[in-house]
Parts: C-alpha cells; structure tokens; sequence
C-alpha cells in the first residue's frame, strides 16, 4: 500500500500577506515527517540540458464549454445488489459489493446489506456462502493490523445499534483501519481483509440469541488509498444463500435486505463560476458552496481533466502548473482532518503528482494550507513534474477532503491549467578523444565542450547606458534576494566570468552581496553555491569579476543580489534597490526569493507593481 502523507511548506509573498501553507505531513499510520523546499535540490542535478523551446501543448482557462468531470466520492457508488458476477454455483444471481462500472468497489466507502427482522431459533446458525478480494492485510500498523475488509454485524434492537459477531471463517484482522480510522468507529472492529480465494461456506453460531428477533448486516469498509482502481483482481465482496431460521434469499431482490451507505453524501461543490480577480478573467473552478462562499463537512469531491497524450521522444520534458487559491485551515490530526489532493492518472492508476508513477518506495502527499491570493502551484509546493509519464495518454484530478467539523474558510479554486513540454539539447559528447598509451602511463586528449569564447547573456533591453532602468524595486522591512535566471546555452560546465550588476539608487555607493544558485527546469536551489560581497556604483553597470573565484554550473543558473533595507547603526538605514527594466514585459527570467522562490511575474501582478528584468548580467565560457 501507498502510503498518503499531507504536506505542509510554506510561500511568502513580497507585499502582500504571506501565505501560509499549514503543515504536517501524514501518512495512514500517522507517522509524522518533515518537508523543505531544499529536498528538490537534489533535482538540479538531475538533469543536464540547455533548454530550446517551451511549448503549452494543453491549457484550461475555464472560459466556455470544459471537458472537465466532477466525481462525489460520498456517493454510494457499488452498493449492494442482486447480479450475476459470480455465484458459487455459476449461474443464478448473489448479493454483490462492487460497482459494475470498475467491477469493483472504490476508496472511502462503508456499505452495509441489512436483513429484515429475523426470528432466531433455539440453535439457531447463520449460514451463507462468501467470496471476497479486497486489500489485503499487510502493512497495517499498530492499533490495525488490516485495511480494506468486511464483516458481520447483529442488532437486537431494530436496528439501532449493531455489534460484530464471529464465526467461521475466522477474521484474519483483529483491528481494520477502515472500520477504524477512516469511517471513526475506532480499534478493534475485526473483520476480513485480503482474500477468501473463492467461494467458502460461512457458519456463524447465534444460539445464544434464540427466541429473540434480530437483524444481521453484512458491512463493507474501504480507506482512502488503494482499491479496485489500483488492482482489478479486487472485486469486493459477494454472499448468497443467507439463511436463518425461516429466513433465507438466494441472491433474490425481494425487499427482505435492504442496501445501505454509512458516508454521508456531501454532494458535489466543484463548478466553473464568474471570478473577476481570477488570473485569466472571467471563470476559475473551485469546490465550494457557492451560497455559503465555504465547503461542507464530509466531502470527497474530484474534478477530472479529459485526456492529454504526452509524445515518447527524446530530450523532451514535461511539467503542468496552475493557478489557485485555497482555505484548508482543519488543524486536525490526520485522517480526521480537512485536505486538498493534485492526482495523475497513471496506466489507470491515480497518484499524487508527489509521485507520479506510483513507486512504492515514494510518498503520495495530499495538502493542505490558505492563500486567498490566486498563486503558482509550482512555486507553492514544486511538484509538477510529470516527465516520466512521457508517452502516456494521462488526466489530471483535482480533490477536497473535509472531515465532520463545520469549516468556515474558501475551499479550493484553480484556474489557467497548462502542460508544457521543454525541448532541450542533449549534452554535447566530447570530440576528438585521443588515447595514446606508453610506459605504463595513458595520456588522454579532446577538444572543449562548447568551442570555447565568452558570451553576455542578458534579458533586459538596456543598451549600456542604463536608461532602461527608471525604477528600482526594494522593501523596506526586510531582505530579499532578487535573482536573474539564465539559461545556459550549451550542454556541458558553463564558467561566469563576469557578473554585470546596474546600480540604482540615490547613494554613491552601496555594499551587498552577489549569489549564484544552480537551477534547472526553472527550479532554483534553496541555497546560494557560490556568494561574494560586493559594492556597487549607482547608476552606471557594475562589472563583477568571478574568474578567479571559479563559479561553475553544470546547467541553468541565477545570479542574485540583496536587497532591501540594511542598517549597521541606528537611525543609519541604507536601501539596496533591485534595478527594474519594465518595458522588457512580460519577463521570463525576474525571480524573487523571500523565503522561497516565486516569479517577479508573479508577485508583481499579485501587489500591483511593475513587471519586467533585473539589471543582472552574465558573461559565461
């Protein structure tokens, strides 16, 4: 079983609130682990390219007729009835647990076949035939030692109330995590779990309730991860010829059992509505009410994207971001709490875009947080890339998970969904390899990667006069690092030369401090490799010597610098401004890091600044 964890990080945003996205990370045994933005920096390294083209091949602004599907999960989908999937004796009808659509039963669910009143006679046995597969036990820990399972359930007072009776065949789990956790009846509700490998007879003593009339409930209890959708062989669970005394039904819809769901239905919140603040005006999609402006308790809604097919061809990635804002603020301890899902559909099997392909070995995170400004997701919780699923035909679902409390915050919104794909240059091989071997030594010799020379890489329309720059941008309660990102133009180790910083402001000079940060795939390590202090002249370019000091990347880099609000005495308060060239709109290389990474772009348009490049430069071998 995939283990689900909720994830936690947090974004700021420069001007504006910050945003706070609550954390604790949760998996089915509760387990508690930690996350950090600097667990992706491992991805810069995984990759060694210089990109060419950037290409949306899929995009959603909500606007006219969608594709899009919603799916309320508290929906007694696959309920109990009569059907001819299997029987012990291969024709004729059973009482079957699975939904026809998937033959099988779905996450979440708690399905219960109720007897009419039954009048039990003195010795009188229960006996039924039993074929079930489901999830099986392994895995489970402490207080449950099973998952997804069935049991038997007796009620002497009309229904009212039900207890969990045994019998044969003996349950194989002592404590189910569906009964338990997910559906909250606590540990210790024994039951069936994995399974019975066909058809077996079932005998279930109740002499000790003769003379008495009961109801007996076959009950069904599934999780939230892992089900039919994940493994077909698991079809759920089927009984037929129930007898007690004169009681019995051979798999015959006569009114004498009757179906029933213990979820309740939440109904479906997601739909397309008017948003004038929305990113791309003037419809966004978001799971609420739209009466109330919050969610309901109860919920597990989904909505499905159609079908995108992503090409199986070399030197080729792929990434989706969207836009939206959220108000999950349940502070509960996990599975009882309130939590958002971001799924791709692999092979037919859904997984959190923490893990797209399902490993074992990775987490499956859900999330949870607020920001009532519309933001990135790729900058918010980074996990948006979906390049191993190159060649698959996939689709995107979006979810919100709310537990029995009465939430009073906004739900969830999206909005402008796009997949990219990222053409890029392989790494050049090494030319001219030359072996020559004598006295016990190799000397091996080859031409340079990238044919030597320098380059000035820029992305404002300065021409070297620095009258582009007729705004500078600072804050002055804080430091933050305004960084240029450049794409490295060949395939191999690129060498920065020089760093040309323009200085703006109203001081002669100012003292700060120059960075370099690997990157790749517009993400940004968490942490400079490189740093030196400098000082720079006000109003002219700066050129920053960086030869000797070395600074190498093995593929796309930022140059940074900081700015702000510095102070060494009191009531001494120096301000270093980020230069801003705003007629190179929209930028594409203008980041921020105020405790993580976001776009200019992005910051600018949610504090209703300027957009356009830094007056940051590299010259590169």
């Amino acid at each position: 079983m995939h283990s689900i964890l909720i994830l936690f990080t947090t974004l700021s945003l420069l001007f504006a609130k910050d945003i706070n996205h609550k954390v604790q990370s949760i998996k089915k045994d509760a387990t508690i682990s930690s996350f950090t933005r600097g667990e992706n920096d491992s991805q810069i390294n995984e990759l060694r390219t210089s990109r060419e083209d950037t290409t949306t091949i899929w995009f959603e602004d909500f606007e006219g007729d969608i594709e899009w599907t919603g799916l309320d999960l508290t929906m007694p989908s696959g309920m109990w009835h009569v059907d001819d999937f299997d029987t012990p004796d291969g024709t004729g009808m059973a009482w079957w647990m699975g939904d026809v659509e998937i033959n099988g039963y779905l996450d979440h669910v708690y399905l219960t076949l109720d007897t009419e009143e039954i009048l039990v006679p003195s010795g009188g046995h229960l006996t039924f035939d039993l074929n079930y597969n489901v999830e099986g036990i392994a895995g489970a820990e402490a207080p449950y030692n099973g998952w997804d399972g069935s049991n038997v359930r007796i009620s002497i007072d009309g229904g009212n109330t039900w207890s969990v009776i045994s019998g044969s065949p003996s349950y194989n789990s002592s404590s189910l995590y569906s009964f338990g956790s997910e559906h909250g009846e606590g540990p210790n509700i024994a039951g069936w779990g994995g399974s019975s490998n066909g058809w077996v007879s079932a005998d279930f003593d109740l002499s000790a309730y003769a003379t008495q009339n009961v109801k007996i409930r076959f009950a069904f209890a599934s999780d939230p991860a892992y089900c039919t959708v994940e493994n077909p062989a698991m079809f759920g669970l089927i009984v037929d010829n129930i007898s007690l005394g004169d009681f019995s039904n051979t798999g015959v819809d006569d009114g004498t059992l009757t179906p029933g769901s213990m979820v309740p239905v939440s109904g479906d919140l997601w739909h397309v509505y008017e948003d004038a603040t929305a990113p791309s005006p003037t419809h966004a999609a978001g799971c609420f009410d739209a009466s109330t402006n919050t969610y309901v308790p109860e919920m597990e809604n989904y909505f499905i994207s159609p079908e995108i097919t992503l090409d199986n061809t070399s030197n080729v990635l792929y990434f989706f971001d969207f836009s939206f804002k959220a108000g999950i603020l349940d502070t509960g301890t996990f599975p009882i709490t309130d939590y958002f899902y971001v799924e791709v559909e692999s092979n037919g099997i859904w997984n959190s875009v923490s893990n797209p392909t399902g490993e074992a070995s990775t987490d499956n995170f859900v999330f949870t947080g607020e920001t009532l400004l519309w933001s990135k997701w790729s900058e918010s919780y980074t996990y948006n890339d979906i390049t191993a699923l190159a060649g698959q035909t996939i689709r995107f679902r979006v979810g919100l998970h709310s537990n029995a409390d009465a939430p009073t915050s906004i739900g969830f919104h999206i909005d402008d969904f796009e997949v990219t794909e990222i053409r890029y240059n392989p790494i050049p091989m090494v030319q001219n390899l030359n072996i020559e071997a004598g006295d016990g030594i190799i000397h091996l010799t080859w031409n340079p990667i990238g044919g030597g020379g320098s380059e000035e890489l820029s992305y404002d329309t300065d021409d070297g006069s620095g009258s582009s720059f007729e705004n500078g941008i600072f804050s002055a309660s804080s430091i933050f690092v305004a960084g240029e990102y450049f794409n490295a133009p060949f395939g191999a180790t690129t060498t920065v030369e020089t760093a040309k910083v323009f200085g703006y402001g109203s001081n002669t000079e100012t003292e700060t401090t120059l960075y370099g940060y690997a990157a790749v795939g517009n993400i940004i390590a968490a942490t400079p490799t490189y740093s030196k202090a400098i000082t720079l002249t006000t109003n002219t370019w700066n050129s920053i010597d960086l030869g000797a000091d070395n600074w190498t990347f093995d593929s796309d880099f930022v140059l940074g610098v900081d700015v702000g609000a510095f102070s060494d005495t009191p009531g001494d308060t120096t301000y270093i401004y980020a230069p801003i060239d705003e007629t190179a709109i929209p930028s594409s290389n203008s980041w921020v890091n105020f405790g993580s990474w976001s776009t200019w772009a992005s910051v600018a348009a949610s504090n209703n600044l300027g957009d356009g490049e830094w007056g940051i430069r590299a010259v590169i071998h």
